[in-house]
């Protein structure tokens, strides 16, 4: 009783010690309620407008007639652009940074297109009706029918729907989504169903969204949006409609037949069939550059300087990106640099060096999802004659542009309202200029400057920058987008997405002209060099430079004024401090699996909780409770067999001192977890990385026993072939030989080391399966090794083992494991199952 005290004092003081807490406030209506930390006002008020004017329209097309209310969190992570929808909380989480204007990406109005895209999942998933409705009221939305769904559906008709407010807005407008559809129908390389349900490690990334937006935009054209809306209702009538994760004939298969007359495997068929047609013009100008490029998962920020050609490749090796900024001198190509991380802003040169940005972690964020952390930029200097790097400055901007010497331009997104803010670096910063427009790129040409920039409803346009007054001078200012603006002389080149379709344009600021640098279906980032023009060019298998002889035309299509979707004010009933409403969601849990199972979480998301039913000897009920309220401390409680007077309880704390994205040192965090009672560990963890390698250690102390144990993990990447060794070291602590093969029990106060030593490579890749039953299977894995341990007795063994990956549930990831291992003589077999999700 006295540990269920401690337990019950330390989840109280969690709630109420945490001045966090008192940081957050909130605005309420009928329908939502949104969460926001102090001095976000203006992003709370416009995600409620927006969520407000759509939500029947979003309804509409996910066929939901119910009422629902959607609470949104507000969260600042830096320079990132994202959102989530959690189904069964019924929440949704906006962060407030606009995308950059070199992402593939349009957004008329980030906070729009995000509260829509996010509140169709939850219309979509929450869809139930008849027997399936009393389910998910009594148990909670896990048990939706429409939660058993591929996650191109889930994905694609959030895409679909962001696509529908406006003939510009969202990825199904902007041209690179339906350009990957093309480049894959014209080769004959469009998914089946298996192909799109299941992730797949190589070109596009996300194909979730872009073929789910595509089929959905077919089925619209087809069929109407009646019978999509209609699609997910009767889907959601189907109290059975779970067993669709196992086998879509049962539910799945019935809803679309009953909608469209035909299964999902036919309407896949339709959507080849009209995407190929549509596709059959598809071309490319000039011929792919004659450098290897197979290794590469995506190519940006095409430049040219001095007569080269400069580009960031992105590489993706055994789950891990690295991203290179390459040179190309018309014969051979360099990389220059390699990095595990991502870049920000454009690529810049000035007196023969090269100025980038990477993306770099920070504290002091308003979120609690990143436990305060959030990213911003690091400016470096890379003197292209002697191969030395520098670091300038590290900020929060959008893109910078390079004046004299180590003076810098930054374009940083405001947080009071939207709109940016310019500073001038010359060792501080100086504040400029603030303005109503976010500016995404800076960009001087031919003695003037000139930006990318958008209002907080209306596209990506270039304008004239006065830095002086902060006057901007509209250039070009379509409905559609125009970004990756470059300095050509007395020209800008620029990508724009006239009529759906990437192309590269070229602009005289001396006369006005404007000029299509290239005839191709897609052409983004166009540079000349020569007599040579070169491009980014989407293939179906990622996108690739491509080269042509120089044919300019002057464009003299008159381009649509731009537009800006009306959006109507609404009214809250209720705003103030958030606490008390915060912890009132705590009483309101959201699965109720009874007797099993019960879970909640406050109205922020700073605590959750889960409460079990064990069975095991007797009937007793597990708890679980983790806070973030102290932030950056995690905390978590548990608490076994309550109420039977032999309860175990447990605290685990963890506390991130460093963390960082660039090469080397990127974690130091501190742990502790306790009984209560015999076991008391405080702990350490280290993680070092670059492009190739990755080392994770840990260690721990016991007070107890004054034992401590400690372990390693090193990989390293040769392209196809993975290197890991792993080591453990114990000293008067219990442990568990990991020699494969062999039944060996757990040693008391062992006192010795293991070690592994294996290496890892693909033998087959399968990436195929059957949509009835729902199965994948992804790659057929290999691996050697060498294992050998020395607690209390000395053991090697000799192996090797192949894995296949499975997916079932378009959720949950299987890896099957055969191996052989020869240990001390005698050849062991040994299978093994492991889960993923």
């Amino acid at each position: 009783m006295k540990r269920l005290i401690i337990l019950v004092l330390l989840i109280v003081g969690s709630l109420l010690s945490a001045i966090s807490i008192f940081e957050w406030d909130f605005i309420e209506d009928e329908k939502f309620i949104v969460f926001y930390p102090d001095g976000y006002k203006f992003q709370a008020e416009e995600v409620m407008r927006y969520a407000n004017n759509h939500y029947q329209e979003i309804k509409n097309i996910t066929g939901n007639d119910s009422d629902f209310k959607v609470r949104f969190v507000i969260q600042d992570p830096g320079e990132v652009a994202n959102g989530y929808a959690d189904n069964v909380n019924m929440l949704i989480s906006v962060f407030t940074n606009d995308p950059t204007s070199l992402e593939d990406f349009s957004n008329d109005n980030w906070l729009r297109i995000v509260s829509v895209h996010e509140l169709t999942h939850i219309s979509q998933l929450s869809n139930s009706s008849g027997l399936s409705k009393v389910a998910t009221t009594l148990f909670g939305n896990m048990l939706s029918p429409n939660m058993a769904v591929p996650l191109w559906i889930v994905e694609g008709i959030t895409v679909f729907t962001e696509s529908s407010l406006t003939p510009y807005e969202g990825r199904m407008n902007y041209g690179y989504y339906p350009a990957i559809v093309s480049a894959k129908a014209a080769a004959g390389k469009l998914p089946n169903l298996v192909q799109a349900s299941y992730w797949d490690a190589t070109y596009p990334g996300g194909q979730y969204y872009i073929y789910g937006g595509s089929f959905f935009r077919f089925l619209s054209k087809q069929y109407g949006n009646e019978k999509i809306g209609e699609l997910f209702r009767k889907n959601g009538e189907k109290f059975w409609g779970l067993t669709s994760l196992a086998f879509p004939f049962t539910a799945l298969d019935i809803s679309a037949k009953q909608v469209f007359g035909k299964s999902f495997p036919k309407l896949f068929e339709e959507w080849h069939q009209y995407e190929t047609e549509k596709a059959k013009d598809w071309h490319y100008a000039g011929n792919q550059l004659d450098i290897d490029q197979e290794d590469c998962y995506g190519i940006s920020r095409l430049q040219q300087y001095n007569g080269e050609l400069y580009f960031v490749r992105t590489i993706l090796e055994y789950a891990n990106y690295r991203t290179e900024i390459v040179k190309y001198d018309g014969i051979t190509e360099i990389v220059l640099k390699s990095f595990p991380t991502s870049f920000i802003g454009n690529l810049e040169f000035k007196d023969n060096c090269l100025y980038y940005a990477l993306m770099e972690i920070k504290s002091g964020f308003a979120n609690h999802d990143q436990n305060g952390k959030g990213a911003i930029g690091v400016l470096y200097k890379y003197n292209l004659e002697t191969g030395k790097n520098k670091k300038i400055l590290k900020a929060e901007f959008k893109d910078f542009e390079v004046e004299n010497g180590d003076s810098i331009l930054l374009a940083t997104q405001r947080k009071d309202a939207f709109g940016s803010i310019v500073y001038r670096f010359d060792g501080k910063k100086n504040k400029l200029f603030e303005t109503n427009r976010v500016i995404g790129e800076l960009t001087a040409v031919n003695g003037s400057m000139y930006c990318v920039n958008k209002a907080a409803s209306g596209s990506w346009d270039i304008s004239g920058l006065d830095l002086n007054s902060g006057t901007l001078t509209p250039i070009l200012d379509s409905p559609w987008q125009e970004t990756r603006l470059k300095a050509d002389g007395k020209n800008f080149t620029f990508t724009g997405n006239f009529d759906s379709q990437y192309s590269s344009y070229r602009y005289n600021t001396e006369t006005g002209k404007l000029e299509k640098m290239i005839d191709s279906s897609f052409a983004a980032d166009g540079v000349t060099l020569g007599n040579k023009t070169y491009y980014l060019a989407v293939t179906d298998c990622g996108e690739r430079i491509y080269t042509t002889e120089v044919n300019v035309e002057e464009y003299t299509k008159i381009l649509p004024k731009a537009f800006v979707l009306p959006e109507q004010e609404v009214e809250y009933a209720k705003e103030g401090n958030a606490f008390f409403k915060n912890l009132k969601y705590l009483f309101l849990p959201n699965s109720r699996f009874n007797p099993l199972i019960i879970s909640g979480q406050d109205g922020i998301g700073y605590n959750t909780y889960f409460i079990y039913m064990n069975y095991t000897d007797t009937i007793s009920t597990d708890i679980e409770w983790s806070t973030k309220l102290f932030n950056p401390i995690t905390l978590s409680l548990t608490a076994e067999e309550v109420f039977t007077g032999s309860a175990d309880f447990a605290v685990k704390s963890s506390l991130e001192l460093y963390s960082s994205l660039r090469s080397g040192l990127d974690d130091i965090s501190l742990t502790y977890s306790s009984d209560f009672h015999q076991e008391v560990q405080p702990g350490i963890s280290l993680g070092w990385h670059n492009t190739r390698d990755q080392l994770i250690t840990s260690g721990y102390y016991d007070v107890n026993s004054k034992g401590y144990a400690a372990s390693g993990r090193l990989s390293h990447s040769f392209g196809a072939v993975q290197l890991v060794v792993n080591g453990n070291y114990f000293n008067e602590v219990d442990a568990d030989p990991f020699i494969l093969g062999g039944d060996y029990d757990t040693i008391d106060k062992a006192e010795g080391y293991e070690v592994e030593t294996c290496f890892n490579f693909r033998l087959l890749k399968i990436r195929n399966g059957f949509w009835n039953p729902n199965l994948a299977f992804g790659d057929l894995h290999g691996s050697l090794f060498v294992q050998h341990s020395a607690l209390n007795e000395k053991i090697t063994g000799y192996g090797t083992e192949a894995g296949l990956d499975i997916g079932v549930g378009w959720m949950i990831n299987l890896n099957l494991i055969y191996g052989v291992n020869y240990v001390d003589g005698e050849l062991k077999q040994y299978y093994s199952i492991g889960l993923g999700f």
